[in-house]
């Protein structure tokens, strides 16, 4: 009887870790907010952050597709090297946050800077949110 008993609580123990991993996976794979989103999308949420113009709306819109597409176009670059075999050179972080700076300083030239300094405050907290849940990468 103990031994049922045992048996079934590693059973139901094993199969609740799977149910966790396959929600992490989920997660990662895009259901996680701020992945897929497309520039349409952007536009409205940065529009809710910040009141925006239907001209500005516009700019803004054409510059988030072209960012989706440099970004597609990176993140191809890099899923053939890896395959290819090839280490990535560079750090990965410094580039980012270079971009991410040239991307601000272009977004300000729409928005403003004030709007921006709220796009940014809003990002800075949003971080700070996900920062606790996200695991500590070695």
């Amino acid at each position: 009887m103990k031994k049922y008993l045992f048996l079934s609580i590693v059973a139901i123990f094993a199969i609740s870790m799977s149910v966790m991993a396959q929600e992490g996976n989920q997660r990662r794979a895009g259901g996680g907010r701020g992945l897929n989103v497309s520039p349409q999308e952007r536009v409205d949420q940065l529009a809710k952050q910040v009141e925006l113009t239907d001209e500005q709306k516009a700019q803004v819109l054409t510059f988030y597709e072209k960012v989706q597409k440099r970004n597609q176009e990176q993140f191809e670059t890099m899923r053939k090297a890896r395959e290819a075999g090839q280490q990535q050179t560079g750090d990965f972080r410094a580039r980012y946050e270079e971009q991410q700076k040239a991307d601000d300083a272009e977004l300000e030239t729409i928005i403003g800077k004030e709007k921006l300094e709220k796009v940014k405050a809003a990002r800075e907290e949003q971080r700070r949110q996900v920062q606790p849940q996200r695991p500590q990468r070695n």
